[in-house]
């Protein structure tokens, strides 16, 4: 489950090994079975078909597998994190920021800052490489870096929303941005996207720009998305890891029985 080991794959030379990534894409594994969240684009999954070998099955799940954390944290203030209590901060979430927040993504933060006087980031996790990099003039003292946070839900319970850039990861941090009731704003590709409601999910960095507006202007409709996100979160509890796991040994025991698959 979510990592690539030689070892495990090894074992298929006796009986039948299951892959359970954790990311949306497919993994690099010689398993016999994989489990994926849902299909990408037809021309990427066509790839990844014509790379199967023939005794490698893949099953798309219908259910979502939940992140689940400890749900308890501390109340924390602004105040206490020295942010500003009349700023409206947005929230940037993970320890590989110098990798993940491309050049056009980096634009976009500073058109934001540009038009938004009253707007700054947040930055959480190790990011000393985006850091050196953020160093234009717009960007000073209006970006704060809190570092690699243990209480992540009290932490990201003080800001208003959380916006994910154009990446892979991000799943956990922003369930639990939810479950501190953050509205998230996400493109439609990668973990984050699969994790939270799609009145979540923007398609491109103009709808995304405009959802942000709104979120800073529109308080009825920011108080609205911030009980959609309340909700989505209760609903995609330790109960929906049982559904998850139903549909999961189910369809693996179908293969089984249909003798399809590999070490039967």
């Amino acid at each position: 489950m979510g990592i690539f080991n030689a070892v495990a794959d090894a074992l298929r030379e006796f009986t039948t090994v299951v892959n359970l990534d954790m990311v949306t894409e497919a993994p690099v594994s010689e398993a016999d079975i994989f489990i994926r969240p849902a299909k990408l684009e037809k021309n990427v999954e066509n790839i990844y078909e014509k790379n199967l070998s023939l005794n490698q099955k893949q099953i798309f799940m219908s259910e979502k597998i939940p992140a689940l954390f400890d749900i308890n944290s501390t109340a924390y203030t602004r105040q206490e994190l020295h942010l500003s209590e009349d700023k409206f901060l947005i929230a940037i979430v993970g320890n590989r920021l110098g990798q993940e927040i491309t050049e056009s993504f980096e634009k976009f933060m500073f058109e934001i800052l540009q038009k938004n006087k009253k707007t700054d980031f947040v930055i959480i996790g190790e990011a000393g490489e985006l850091q050196n990099r953020l160093t234009d003039s717009t960007f000073d003292k209006r970006i704060h870096y809190l570092g690699y946070c243990t209480d992540l839900k009290g932490v990201v319970a003080t800001l208003d929303i959380y916006l994910n850039p154009e990446r892979l990861g991000g799943g956990w941090s922003s369930a639990i941005a939810l479950s501190a009731g953050i509205p998230v704003v996400t493109l439609k590709k990668g973990d984050v996207a699969y994790n939270v409601s799609e009145k979540f999910i923007v398609s491109d960095y103009n709808e995304m720009y405009e959802v942000i507006r709104q979120y800073m202007d529109d308080k009825e409709f920011y108080n609205t998305r911030r009980q959609e996100a309340f909700r989505y979160a209760k609903e995609h509890s330790e109960n929906k890891l049982i559904d998850f796991c139903d549909e999961m040994f189910g369809k693996i025991k179908e293969i089984m029985i249909n003798g399809k698959c590999f070490n039967i």
